[in-house]
C-alpha cells in the first residue's frame, strides 16, 4: 500500500511549507510534484535494491539444472523399443477382421445372421 501511495500522481496537490525561507515559497505553499517524483524514484530504487539483495542471498543453484547424460543414461535409452518409422493406423474393418470382438452367446446368433445377409448381398450395417 505504501508503494501505491508513493507512485500516485500528485500533479495538482500542494502542501504547506514548514519554513517561509524555502525556495519556491509563494504564499506559504509549494507545488510538490517534483517532490512526489523524487519519492517515487526513491521507492523504485529501494524496491530494486531489495530485490537484488534477495536474489544474491538466494545464491547460485547447487549444480547444473540439466546435467550431461552419462554412459548409463545412453545404455538405458538403448534398451527401449525402436518406435521409429511411419505408422499407418488400420481401418476398423481390418482391425475387427483380425481381432473379432467376443460376442455374448445370445447376440452371437444375430451377428452370424447379419454376416450371412452381408455375404448374400443384403448388408444391414454390422
Amino acid at each position: 500500500m505504501f508503494l501505491v501511495r508513493c507512485l500516485r500522481p500528485f500533479s495538482t496537490q500542494t502542501a504547506p511549507l514548514r519554513s517561509r525561507d524555502a525556495p519556491g515559497a509563494e504564499g506559504g505553499r509549494v507545488d510538490i510534484t517534483l517532490t512526489s517524483r523524487r519519492l517515487a524514484s526513491l521507492c523504485a530504487a529501494l524496491t530494486c535494491s531489495l530485490f537484488a539483495l534477495a536474489v544474491r542471498a538466494a545464491g547460485a543453484p547447487p549444480g547444473p539444472v540439466n546435467p550431461a547424460p552419462t554412459a548409463k543414461d545412453w545404455a538405458d535409452l538403448a534398451q527401449l523399443p525402436d518406435w521409429s518409422g511411419v505408422w499407418f493406423p488400420e481401418s476398423w474393418t481390418i482391425t475387427t477382421a483380425r481381432h473379432p470382438p467376443a460376442w455374448r452367446p445370445e447376440v452371437l446368433k444375430d451377428v452370424e445372421a447379419l454376416k450371412a445377409l452381408e455375404k448374400a448381398g443384403h448388408p444391414k450395417g454390422l
